[in-house]
């Protein structure tokens, strides 16, 4: 179950990956419809621009580098940071994904949601505890 567990937390590395370069190649030349939804109330309450983009990204990798060696304090880590990322986005204003960038982007969820459960509820969570002592 430990080598699964260690798939799935590959998986969700490898495809933000993806998403990341998706993001940075199809970038929309024309923001016209972000401009008007920010207009229309759906502005960023947090603005941290690039610098918590690349914060948040990066916290993220090594939190899942944590988990592919089974840290301790790794996957408490995730889990706080599926929640303040899941709080976060009420307060980040409007995104707007290219086509090809979605279903990775739905993909990624999926997989954080599978990470999380075998980290707490499979034999891999045993592996964190026995890193503890």
């Amino acid at each position: 179950m430990q080598r699964r567990f260690q798939q799935f937390v590959l998986l969700g590395i490898g495809l933000t990956a993806i998403i990341e370069a998706l993001a940075w190649f199809y970038i929309p030349a024309d923001l016209l419809w972000a401009e008007l939804l920010a207009t229309d109330g759906y502005a960023a309450v947090i603005d941290g621009g690039l610098p918590l983009y690349v914060l948040l990204l990066t916290t993220r990798l090594l939190i899942m580098f944590g988990l592919l060696t089974f840290h301790p304090a790794a996957r408490t880590l995730f889990l706080l940071f599926a929640i303040v990322s899941v709080g976060m986005s009420i307060f980040l204003g409007y995104r707007v994904f290219a086509p090809i960038e979605a279903p990775f982007v739905m993909l990624v969820t999926m997989i954080d949601g599978v990470i999380l459960a075998l980290a707490y509820y499979s034999p891999a969570s045993n592996e964190f505890r026995n890193q503890e002592t």
